[in-house]
This record gives C-alpha cells, sequence and structure tokens, in this order.
C-alpha cells in the first residue's frame, strides 16, 4: 500500500473568531506540493480570511498549522515566508513610483538585493518561463492591472524558498485572455512542484485547472 505523502500545509480543526463572529468554523485542509487546490465560495465565506491565516496575517483562535507534519505557529508574514508560502493579494502591494526591479528588490532579504544585474536577469527568466512577460525597467505607474499582477507573482517565485502560492481572485483584474493565459501558468507552476492555492468564483477555471 503505497504510504501519502506529507502535505506541505496542513489545516487542522481551525476556526477563525472575530469578536462574536465566526469567519472560519473548523476548517480542515491539506496543501500538497505539485497540485493545484481551489478555495469555491460566495462572498464573505471565509475564504480570504483563512488565506490571510495561512500568510500569517490573522492568527487563528482554535486549530493547528502543521508545515511538513510539524505543528507550527504562525504569527507574521515573515514567518510564513520562512515556510514557503508566497501570497499573491487582490490589492497589490506594489509602489508606483519605482520599477518592476526596485519592486522586486524591495520584497527580497537585503543579503538577496545586493546584485541587481542578477535579480534583473532572474526576472527576466522568470517572466519567460511562466510566460509572464515583464519589464524590468517599467514603471509601475506605466503597467495596467495585468501587468502589476506579473509583478506581483515574480516577487513572489523569487523570494528564497517559496513552495506555496495563494492566489486571492486573481483573475478578477483580467481580460478573458489574461485569464486563460494565467490558468496556463498554474499549470506550470503545478509541474514544477508548487503547491497551488487558487480563490475564483469562477468554475470553469477550476473545471479547467483544479486538483482539488
Amino acid at each position: 500500500m503505497t504510504k501519502e505523502p506529507t502535505p506541505i500545509i496542513e489545516v487542522r480543526n481551525m476556526t477563525m473568531k472575530f469578536g462574536s463572529l465566526i469567519a472560519n468554523d473548523k476548517i480542515n485542509l491539506k496543501i500538497y506540493g505539485g497540485k493545484i487546490h481551489a478555495i469555491v465560495g460566495e462572498n464573505g465565506a471565509g475564504k480570504s480570511t483563512l488565506m490571510k491565516v495561512l500568510y500569517g496575517v490573522n492568527t487563528p483562535t482554535e486549530g493547528n498549522l502543521l508545515f511538513d507534519g510539524v505543528s507550527k505557529k504562525l504569527t507574521s508574514p515573515a514567518k510564513a515566508i520562512a515556510e514557503g508560502v508566497g501570497m499573491v493579494f487582490q490589492d497589490f502591494r506594489l509602489i508606483p513610483a519605482f520599477t518592476a526591479l526596485e519592486n522586486v528588490l524591495l520584497a527580497l532579504p537585503k543579503k538577496e538585493r545586493r546584485n541587481r544585474a542578477e535579480i534583473k536577469k532572474r526576472i527576466v527568466e522568470v517572466s519567460e518561463k511562466y510566460r509572464i512577460p515583464i519589464n524590468p525597467d517599467q514603471y509601475v505607474w506605466e503597467m495596467d492591472l495585468g501587468q502589476r499582477q506579473r509583478v506581483e507573482i515574480t516577487k513572489v517565485l523569487l523570494m528564497p524558498g517559496t513552495r506555496v502560492l495563494i492566489f486571492d481572485e486573481p483573475t478578477s483584474v483580467l481580460t478573458e485572455h489574461e485569464a486563460k493565459a494565467f490558468v496556463d501558468m498554474l499549470g506550470q507552476l503545478r509541474s514544477d512542484g508548487y503547491g497551488v492555492l487558487f480563490i475564483t468564483h469562477k468554475l470553469n477555471e477550476v473545471i479547467a485547472c483544479a486538483d482539488s
């Protein structure tokens, strides 16, 4: 009998309360490398709240988070990043007056920022591999929403040790053509062994790419 692989992240009986409001109630979830996990639900169902627990923004009221089978407490996004979790939010965290390269550099640990030429080369390599074209020297204020999202994705992919990527309704800001390219990119991330969490309202996208 084949042993089930250990999930990168496991959520056990996780409850998240804000005062008397129960946003997440006894959630159980396993996130595996090389899999696309779709999170689907109505507005207000608690999807983004759950993702923010996995990214260390929210500390759960009850329950456990396990990374590689070991219980961990995430008290900040920095701790989630250290466990290999990256998140692309609906509201992009970019500085408009900076270039794509400068925004990526800001997101990296200080020791990773020293060689601008090397980071610029890596941005181009990632953009070509995943077909998310980026001009590292373009200012964010000059970019449309789709281009800004590509910079956010590149930031996450270049963070050392990223293993899980969380996307919060990523196709809501994209054209139909861009959304199809995005779903194709998720397939490439899966092939490269990343665990992907994909919040969406669009069931055609779920059917097109999700494993669970």
